[in-house]
Formats: C-alpha cells, sequence, structure tokens
C-alpha cells in the first residue's frame, strides 16, 4: 500500500522542492492506515497508527524538526520518522478536522489540478481550502511548519451534579507552538455514554460539565487521534472501567496496556478482568490479556487455564502462540497433544513456539521431531533448534552451529550467532572454544549483512576473557567503516 501510493504522491504530483519529501512519504504512510482500515477494520488500523505515534515520540526525545524544513545536513536526514510517521497521524488528525467526504474530495481534487506538476505544501492547504471553504492556514502552520508536538497533561475533578475537565499544555512554547486542538472526550454516566469536544486553546483550559450522576468512565483523545502525549494520572480503577466501557479496541488496549505498566495491586479484581478480556472481539486485547495472565500469581494462572484453552483455536496467530506460551506455565493434563497439533499449525510463529516447548520437554520421540524440523527447507525453525542446542554441551551442538552458520546468511543469522556465543561462553574444551571464536570473528569481518556482523560483535564484546577481545573488535570495526550499519557498530562499542 505504502509503495502503491507513491504512484499519486510522488510520481503523478512530484515535489517542488526536497523539503517538502512529507508530500511524499506522509501520504504513503498514511496508505497503510488507509489499507489496514479497509482490509482488516479500524481497530488493527488504530494499532498500526499508535504504533507509528510511539515510533515518532521516540525520535522526537533527541529530535524535533517541522515537517517541512528547508535546512538539513544532507538529503537522508529527511528519511525519520517525522517525515513518516508524524506526517502519517497529522494527516489521520486533518481527516478528523475536515470529515471524510471533504477529505477525500480534497485529495482527489489536489490530485487531478496539480497532475504531473510539482507541488509544495501550500498547495496542498489551498486544495483542501478549496472544497472544505475553510481557512486551514493555523492547521498547516502549527502542524506541518513548526517544530514539535502537544504534550498534554490532564487532570479531572468530579464534583456533585458536574464534571470539571482540566489540560495542560505543557510543550516547551520557546520552541513548539501554542497548540490549538479539539479534543474529543467521552464520558459515560448514568449508563450512557457522551462525546464533548474539549477546545484546547492556551496554556491551562477548563471545560466544566453538569453530570447527574457520578462518571463511570472519562476517555480523552476519544478518536485516538492525537499526534502528541497525554498524561493521565489514573489508577487500576479507572484504568478497568476504561477497558470495561470503551467501545473502540484501541482503548480498551491501551487501558490493559497500561495496567501491565503499572502493575495489579489486586490481583483478585486482575484476574476476573482478563478473563473477560480473552473474549474481547479486538484480537490485540486478547493477547495482551494472555501475557498479563502470566503475570498473576500460580494460584490464579492455574484458575484461568480453562479459559485459555478455546485460544489455542483462535483466528489469530498471535493469539494462539500466547495461549501456548500461557500453558507452559500452568499444569495441563493433555500438553502433549496440544503440543502435537501446534507443532502442524499453518502459522511459523505457532509451530516455532510449540517447538520449542517440545524440545525443552524431551518427549519421547523428540529425536525423530527435532531432525524433521532440521530438514525444513520451507521453513526456517532454526532460531528455536538454535536454543535447544544452546543448552546441550558436546560436539554435536557445535558442529550444528558450525555447519548452520555457514549456510545461513538469513535474518536467522543474528539468532544464531547469538546462541553460539552463550554455548561457548559455557564450553570447557579449550580446543573448541579457540575453533568457535575463530570461526566468529571470521565471520564478523568476512560477513557482508548486517546480522551476522552485529551479532558477531555483540558475542565478542562479552568475551573479555580473550586477551585481544578489543582488538577482534577494532578490527571489525575498520573493515566495516563504509557500511551502512557501521553506526551501530560505534554506538555498541
Amino acid at each position: 500500500a505504502h509503495e502503491l501510493f507513491h504512484q499519486w504522491f510522488g510520481d503523478l504530483v512530484t515535489l517542488e522542492s526536497w523539503a517538502n519529501l512529507p508530500l511524499n512519504e506522509s501520504f504513503a504512510n498514511y496508505a497503510e492506515y488507509l489499507w489496514d482500515e479497509h482490509r482488516h477494520g479500524r481497530d488493527d488500523a488504530d494499532l498500526g497508527g499508535l504504533k507509528e505515534k510511539y515510533q515518532y515520540l521516540y525520535e522526537a526525545a533527541t529530535k524535533r524538526e517541522p515537517l517541512i524544513r528547508y535546512r538539513h545536513n544532507k538529503p537522508d536526514d529527511m528519511f525519520d520518522s517525522h517525515s513518516y510517521a508524524k506526517g502519517g497521524r497529522v494527516l489521520h488528525l486533518l481527516r478528523q478536522e475536515l470529515g471524510d467526504q471533504a477529505f477525500f474530495e480534497g485529495l482527489s481534487h489536489y490530485l487531478k489540478k496539480y497532475e504531473y506538476k510539482t507541488v509544495e505544501i501550500h498547495n496542498l492547504r489551498l486544495a483542501f481550502e478549496e472544497v472544505s471553504g475553510r481557512d486551514l492556514n493555523w492547521f498547516f502552520d502549527q502542524w506541518f511548519l513548526k517544530a514539535g508536538h502537544p504534550e498534554i497533561r490532564t487532570e479531572q475533578i468530579s464534583e456533585q451534579n458536574r464534571l470539571i475537565l482540566i489540560a495542560h499544555q505543557e510543550q516547551d512554547t520557546i520552541y513548539s507552538p501554542l497548540y490549538r486542538i479539539d479534543l474529543p472526550v467521552e464520558i459515560k454516566s448514568g449508563g450512557k455514554i457522551r462525546r464533548e469536544k474539549f477546545q484546547i486553546r492556551s496554556l491551562h483550559d477548563t471545560l466544566i460539565l453538569p453530570l447527574t450522576d457520578k462518571p463511570e468512565m472519562v476517555l480523552w483523545d476519544a478518536d485516538a487521534t492525537l499526534p502528541g502525549s497525554l498524561e493521565q494520572n489514573r489508577d487500576q480503577e479507572a484504568l478497568s472501567a476504561q477497558f470495561m466501557h470503551s467501545t473502540r479496541g484501541i482503548h480498551r488496549l491501551q487501558a490493559l496496556e497500561e495496567l501491565q505498566t503499572r502493575g495489579m495491586s489486586d490481583q483478585t479484581g486482575m484476574a476476573k478482568l482478563l478473563r473477560s478480556a480473552l473474549q474481547d472481539s479486538f484480537w490485540a486485547c486478547r493477547e495482551t490479556a494472555l501475557e498479563m495472565l502470566q503475570d498473576l500469581d500460580s494460584l490464579k494462572r492455574q484458575e484461568s487455564a480453562a479459559d485459555v484453552l478455546p485460544l489455542l483455536n483462535d483466528a489469530k496467530p498471535q493469539v494462539r502462540k500466547q495461549a501456548l506460551k500461557f500453558l507452559a506455565s500452568v499444569q495441563v493434563s493433555e500438553r502433549r497433544s496440544i503440543l502435537d497439533k501446534a507443532i502442524t499449525d499453518s502459522s511459523l510463529i505457532v509451530s516455532t513456539e510449540a517447538l520449542r516447548q517440545f524440545l525443552a520437554r524431551e518427549y519421547p520421540g523428540t529425536e525423530d521431531i527435532r531432525k524433521k524440523f532440521e530438514t525444513d527447507t520451507m521453513n526456517n525453525y532454526k532460531g528455536v533448534l538454535a536454543g535447544f542446542y544452546e543448552a546441550k554441551e558436546g560436539q554435536a551442538s557445535f558442529d550444528w552451529f558450525i555447519q548452520s552458520l555457514q549456510s545461513s546468511a538469513g535474518s536467522d543469522a543474528y539468532e544464531i550467532i547469538r546462541s553460539f556465543g552463550q554455548f561457548l561462553m559455557k564450553e570447557n574444551d579449550k580446543s573448541r572454544l579457540q575453533q568457535g571464536t575463530d570461526f566468529l570473528f571470521k565471520l564478523g569481518l568476512e560477513g557482508s549483512r548486517p546480522e551476522q556482523v552485529i551479532g558477531v560483535y555483540q558475542v565478542i564484546r562479552k568475551m573479555t576473557f580473550m586477551s585481544d577481545y578489543r582488538e577482534k573488535l577494532k578490527s571489525i570495526r575498520e573493515k566495516h567503516k563504509n557500511d551502512d550499519f557501521y553506526e551501530i557498530l560505534e554506538y555498541l562499542d
């Protein structure tokens, strides 16, 4: 979807200058959201959008630039999470601001008006203004032409017959604008959900709402569109209420994730909530609930086992895999038959997890199963087999690592190298240890893929028992100083 969108945004309509690169990449990034929304539904699209926002915020911790920027050290500096992730989120916010009809008609108008021509950001603004009849200077100025993002801290005070909502903009306004934001807020009270638009315009804004009943839930950023941070001080009860009452999957997921981060003081109440989450319509909630169940005490986990078993047949492989991982932590009478079935699952992530557990338990027939998967040329099980051989001392395991790394240059090489390093750290045979370290060092020098070189580099960094380990690291850095991944080696050093 991303690359196909470039036929229109980049090819049909082309940049007037490199500073306007987001007119290509922000749209292509947003195409991914549109496809997910069309093909998989809004919940999946929102999940992708949330990951994009987090990606931008991670970069923004050390770098804040306008989306449209005329100063950069080199052209590649523009290929960052600003042009892609933030830009896509800003377009989604613009869609919310205008509504679907005006947004998509505006895109069509823009493409037809400027086909086979060059454009800059103001051409996009003018196209949307011509369709919507609105002045959008304020929107494009704060989101496309200024650096940073809103950092909003919220407060809420529930008094008799009214709810007071307070929003503080806490970004440094020397470097970032004071944002104009219409933030949707949903309040559940008296069994009904009401929706309000909180108009944020200054450093501190207040919205007072009359209520006849105490609010059961207050949901800020109800459309999950804010391209910035939102700080809320919420306890387990408030987060549980958000999960129970939110109609949008992404908000239920965020509630679970925050509960997971904060810790679960009331394990009985949390176990009940998580068992409910196992039935959630959004697969990511089911997956996260399974992860969180593993953090409960052993008794609560065992009590939940019967609720987890049906998820072994879930439509989503991510959920089936997580169900297997959970069941490994409890007593299950039919475990062997569960693993036998899961090993043949159509999804590689499920069959890999099943194989890992099967090998670890060393059931009768393990040797035959292992040999079968070692010779599987259709799928790649070397990563999980590496974990098996890492725990097995001796020449046979050593030979497997050498042969696997001689034949593997793919993405699995990194995992195999890391496991081989752990294997060697426990090696008592000095001859094998020397042979193994020599092999890895040669692979680090001669390898061409970053997975190989970075993996070897990380392993050798831990081999401080070798008197020349620093010289080996220096040699690897020198050999790859002109490669794209050299900066990673410098960082690791």
